[in-house]
């Protein structure tokens, strides 16, 4: 985990810098930028209590960096991109992977507005085909079971009374509870802490007022800001919708607000930097430099609080298997004997012949055909649905009997996958061959 913490971080600081030299911000400012990314209180309090899913979310920068150079002509960013995109996704991180695309969307539209014209859109079509594609194995199988996901528990949203406080607020952690947020349904400090600091904030707010032409940044900020903080209603108009019902945590739309606000105040900034360097040009460097200094190490001393809050006695390890581990039955007893992915093995006892259920789901809810496959030493057993779980007829004797599992659509999404993966080495080599021609 700690190995995989550094590489994502990396990326992220990477990514962010890249995003930012290619819009011409000075070394210093990416930097800066970079730090504040990378090391903001929503991916340190998420991390600090486990949440390993909020790492997909330091793929962003790189990911629209890369649709950047798609856009304007690079074949090699546009399969980089799609690459990216469904690494996301395939290494599970569905919530980062969603809010990517989202931020992705926006940008695309709001530039070819912007530019009025349509290869923004054309590119960005081009780098989802290739995602959906390329993560067909796991967006298949992911459609399929959760299509219909609508949960009825709903986080509260970040009180616009709270946001200063969550911004700039020091020590946050389980000693520092809002009144004005009610924790329920799981959730707890870490949904509503997003700290960079005041340094950091008047930076923000100074460098989007000195932007220029980057009005759709700050529409995409403002958009997921008024989905994160209540009572500004956004959220109750779209939580219901396809793909944004499956975002329980509406506080968490923040980070992409504050990303987007961050990029825009990067190109801000650069431009106060170059008037103001026009007339001292070794102090501007100065304090650009030692602000990232100043702001790296405040990051750093307040992500202690969630350093101390994620330690603590080792969490009790749980028995996963499907209960109850025995199941009996009027003339015969089941005993789970192997529990392993996506497979069970249970030793099946009868006196008579007879019918046992077993602790499983028959089937995802509206389908009709079993999930699971069930074979013993005599051939195949047809699994029947006694009230949503898998029920088997028993015949008498002893009899060992394996359930397998295969996600539905996985057949299909592993064969676009494979013939994604084809079809772009083909692509790739032929375009290798004809610019080695020409």
């Amino acid at each position: 985990m700690k190995l995989l913490i550094v590489v994502f971080t990396a990326a992220g600081l990477a990514g962010t810098y890249l995003l930012l030299r290619d819009l011409e911000v000075s070394p210093a400012l990416c930097v800066l930028a970079a730090a504040v990314f990378a090391c903001n209180g929503f991916f340190t309090s998420h991390l600090g209590v486990g949440h390993h899913w909020a790492m997909g979310a330091y793929l962003l920068p790189a990911l629209l960096w890369l649709y950047r150079r798609a856009a304007l002509g690079s074949d090699g960013a546009l399969l980089a991109a799609a690459l990216l995109n469904a690494f996301t996704i395939l290494g599970g991180q569905h919530q980062p992977f969603i809010w990517q695309n989202l931020r992705l969307s926006g940008f695309a539209v709001l530039w070819a507005l912007r530019v009025r014209a349509g290869f923004p859109l054309s590119r960005w079509a081009l780098v989802l085909l290739a995602t959906a594609g390329l993560g067909a194995v796991k967006l298949l199988p992911l459609w399929a079971e959760f299509a219909g996901y609508a949960p009825t528990a709903r986080i509260q949203g970040l009180p616009a009374g709270a946001l200063l406080t969550a911004l700039t607020a020091g020590g946050q952690g389980p000693e520092l509870i809002d009144p004005r947020i009610a924790y329920a349904h799981g959730a707890g400090w870490w949904e509503y802490a997003f700290y960079v600091g005041p340094v950091v904030l008047v930076c923000l707010v100074a460098g989007c007022l000195a932007a220029r032409g980057s009005w759709p940044g700050l529409v995409i900020g403002v958009f997921f800001l008024a989905l994160a903080v209540e009572p500004l209603g956004l959220w109750s108009l779209l939580e219901a919708l396809p793909v944004w019902r499956s975002q329980r945590a509406p506080s968490r739309f923040l980070f992409l607000a504050l990303f987007a606000f961050l990029v825009v105040a990067a190109a801000g900034g650069e431009r106060l930097r170059a008037r103001a360097q026009a007339q001292k040009t070794r102090a501007v460097a100065v304090l650009v430099w030692g602000i990232a200094l100043v702001v790296s190490a405040d990051l750093w001393v307040e992500s202690r609080a969630w350093q101390r809050a994620a330690t603590g006695p080792a969490i009790a390890t749980a028995d996963h298997r499907p209960r109850p581990l025995v199941v009996q039955a009027p003339g015969a007893r089941a005993e789970l004997r192997e529990f392993a992915p996506n497979r069970l093995r249970y030793g099946v006892e009868a006196r008579s012949a007879a019918r046992i259920v077993l602790p499983v789901r028959f089937a995802r809810p509206g389908a009709r055909e079993a999930e699971w496959r069930a074979e013993s030493e005599a051939g195949a057993w047809r699994p029947l649905d006694r009230e949503g779980r898998l029920a088997l007829e028993v015949p008498p004797g002893e009899h060992e009997v394996v359930l397998r599992y295969r996600p539905p659509g996985l057949l299909a999404g592993a064969a676009l996958s494979l013939g994604s993966v084809l079809f772009c080495g083909v692509l790739a080599l032929w375009r290798r061959r004809r610019r080695a021609a020409s």
